[in-house]
């Protein structure tokens, strides 16, 4: 009888203590006044080293943890008043960051 509840109870307490092994998860906000170029963020990719980059509006920023570093799109309200906005970002197996706009071109490409 013994040798069922052992299992059963390691079993229970295993989950749970690996758990506590995480670190609890921190939130931190950023305002504008660290240098995120817009409140309005619509994509979001963490690359391979680790930088997270954000694509808004007419710009592109990348966030280290401490601050922010953005390039700012050209403005060619030719074009409309949103096309120069960010809508996706992913990184190519040899590192390269491609954003798309909402024209659909890829664009921007930078090594991260």
């Amino acid at each position: 009888m013994f040798g069922v509840v052992l299992p059963a109870v390691a079993l229970l307490l295993g989950p749970a203590t690996l758990v506590s092994q995480f670190p609890e998860p921190r939130f931190e906000h950023i305002m504008k006044a660290r240098g995120l170029p817009n409140a309005l963020i619509h994509c979001m990719l963490m690359d391979r080293q680790g930088f997270l980059w954000f694509g808004f509006e007419g710009a592109l920023a990348r966030y280290d943890r401490i601050q922010f570093m953005s390039v700012r799109l050209p403005n060619d309200r030719s074009l409309g008043a949103t096309q120069n906005l960010i809508n996706n970002c992913i990184e190519s197996r040899n590192g390269i960051l491609w954003c798309a706009t909402i024209r659909g071109d890829p664009s921007l490409p930078s090594e991260s």
